[in-house]
């Protein structure tokens, strides 16, 4: 693979994202590993981890995967024991990791707070809590957290997703405050609708997923979904020097679903 130009050089720069098994996730290492970085890869599914290590192994990049359910403490943190002690530094974290919630509010459990809060919203906690040590050693280093136009208008039923999405926007503030001082910068995003396995099986929830597909597209003002490629071109600039003054912002990626009115 060749670095791509325009100032998305990442050649002897470790990013670790996380949840790279598919969609947004693997286009994120993907992208990172074509402008020539190092990719750490921490997924939960090791078919998909393995595929995503094929794939870009296959196509010239570097990359190291890493078995590793991101909500457990522990398996975190042997997993940054590991990247630690092969690369010695993190340049990039990027916090991409997330599972899909639809239950209508009455209905929605404990348990199933307790997860969505734990897959969302703690394993950015965690991963940032390893992360960051060694990027204050360098004095430099870049996160970014992948959160969700649901954190800022939901569709309903989403109750505990939307409210890990939100926390993702609150953390990702108040990091780039705190960690500005050792010159990390720490940003986010909101994807919006995104042609992605979990888009699909949120769509299979309807009796007609085409109609519903199409109804969805047709509330988008640029009249499509958007692609994880879309999705990682962005993640690229915010880790890249292009965007050397950005931090604490969260860029909503929507096709400007967000910039409507209803009608009425």
């Amino acid at each position: 693979m060749t670095a791509e130009p325009g100032g998305m050089n990442f050649k002897d720069k470790v990013v670790v994202v996380t949840g790279v098994g598919a969609g947004i996730g693997a286009a994120i290492a993907d992208a990172f590993a074509a402008c020539g970085a190092t990719v750490v890869g921490l997924e939960r599914d090791l078919e998909a981890l393995s595929q995503s290590a094929t794939r870009i192994t296959g196509s010239g990049g570097s990359f190291h995967p890493i078995r590793a359910d991101v909500s457990s403490e522990q398996e975190v943190a042997t997993g940054f024991r590991e990247i630690i002690a092969k690369f010695n530094t993190v340049d990039v974290l990027v916090n991409n990791v997330g599972r899909e919630f639809y239950r209508n509010f009455v209905d929605v459990t404990v348990s199933d707070f307790d997860r969505q809060i734990a897959v969302n919203l703690r394993s950015v906690f965690l991963c940032c809590s390893h992360v960051v040590p060694v990027m204050i050693r360098e004095q430099s280093g870049c996160i970014i957290n992948t959160a969700s136009v649901q954190a800022l208008a939901t569709t309903g039923q989403t109750a505990p997703y939307a409210a890990a999405k939100a926390g993702i926007l609150g953390m990702t503030r108040d990091m780039a405050r705190d960690l500005g001082q050792y010159n990390i910068r720490v940003n986010g995003i909101c994807p919006g609708c995104i042609a992605t396995p979990m888009m699909d099986r949120g769509l299979g929830r309807s009796s007609d997923p085409q109609a519903a597909r199409e109804e969805m597209q047709s509330a988008i003002p640029l009249r499509r979904l958007g692609e994880p490629r879309e999705i990682a071109n962005v993640v690229l600039f915010l880790a890249s020097d292009l965007a050397s003054y950005v931090s604490g912002v969260s860029l909503v990626i929507d096709g400007g679903l967000l910039a409507q009115l209803p009608v009425v």
